[in-house]
């Protein structure tokens, strides 16, 4: 699964201040924690897992892979088909335009339904 971190400034607590900002429910730099879970945080939270980073790359690549497929032969099936040239342009200029008028609310509906993002991967890579 992907994750996405938040680089946050190094806060300095004033004496008699209001208590440093706390993520996760641990303190931040500048407040009392142990320095080995401290080191152990900010490394857990630089990078996403490898396997993560792969998948995501191979996603990028069979999406690419695909337009690079369908857009130089989509004129010859279309003729194929017995279409013209302007059905097969519609098709290349339509899938799109429907992925961003259906898939950006419905990953949007399925992110505040608390679906994880590993759901919604499969899901869009399905629909492609």
């Amino acid at each position: 699964m992907a994750t996405c971190t938040e680089t946050l400034p190094v806060v300095t607590v004033a004496p008699m201040a209001t208590p440093a900002p706390t993520t996760m429910g641990r303190q931040l730099l500048g407040g009392a924690t142990n320095p080995a879970e401290e080191e152990r945080w900010r490394l857990q939270e630089r990078m996403p897992p490898s396997v993560s980073l792969n998948l995501i790359y191979l996603l990028l690549i069979l999406l690419v892979l695909n337009v690079e497929i369908v857009v130089p032969t989509a004129d010859q099936y279309a003729k194929r088909l017995g279409a013209s040239e302007s059905f097969s342009g519609l098709v290349i200029a339509l899938t799109p335009f429907f992925q961003g008028i259906i898939g950006v609310p419905l990953n949007y509906v399925m992110l505040s339904r608390n679906v994880s993002m590993k759901s919604i991967i499969i899901i869009m890579v399905a629909g492609s």
